[in-house]
């Protein structure tokens, strides 16, 4: 009986480590392996709209693999701060200001990611985009043409003439955080 259940807890041991990895490898926006920082902007939908040319393409995607190994040690980090902090609340009498300082960590990290990615996003604007796709880029984004879901190939941002879902992008009411 014994022999069962510690097969049994291994099993599920090794199913979470399995799943997580392929949850952190799934990447920013729904793409498998795509980097954080990943702009689908710039990429499909909104490259045909923006008339992206082959090399701009390719100067894109040099950003992006690079911005993703500049920044592995972060995600890295983030991550068993997480863990580190599962530990914490797993504790029978867990120590608020262990996990209080823990949460701290992930928000300092959290912060400098955003700030990676904002600085990485204003680089391939400005630094890949001609002036003409930088004002169509912002011609669409006034339009709410960047909200949306871009794993099916077209935003569902709304426009006037194609509203979003409501409490999704924006469009509508919005349930509460409880009212899911």
């Amino acid at each position: 009986m014994k022999r069962k259940s510690i097969y049994a807890l291994t099993v599920v041991a090794a199913l979470l480590v399995f799943a997580s990895i392929a949850a952190a490898g799934y990447g920013a926006y729904g793409k498998p392996g795509s980097p954080r920082g990943y702009c689908p902007q710039m990429s499909g939908y909104w490259g045909s709209e923006l008339n992206l040319t082959e090399s701009q393409q390719q100067r894109m995607r040099e950003m992006n693999e690079t911005f993703s190994q500049e920044n592995n040690h972060l995600r890295e980090t983030l991550y068993s701060r997480h863990q580190e902090l599962r530990q914490l609340w797993a504790e029978p009498d867990p120590d608020k200001n262990l996990i209080l300082q823990k949460q701290d960590e992930i928000h300092e990290i959290r912060a400098a990611l955003r700030d990676n990615i904002t600085h990485h996003r204003m680089q391939m604007r400005n630094e890949v985009l001609t002036s003409e796709q930088r004002e169509a880029l912002s011609r669409m984004m006034r339009e709410g043409r960047f909200s949306g879901d871009y794993r099916y190939g077209a935003p569902m941002g709304r426009t006037m003439d194609r509203p979003g879902r409501p409490g999704r992008s924006g469009y509508g009411e919005r349930p509460g955080r409880m009212g899911r």
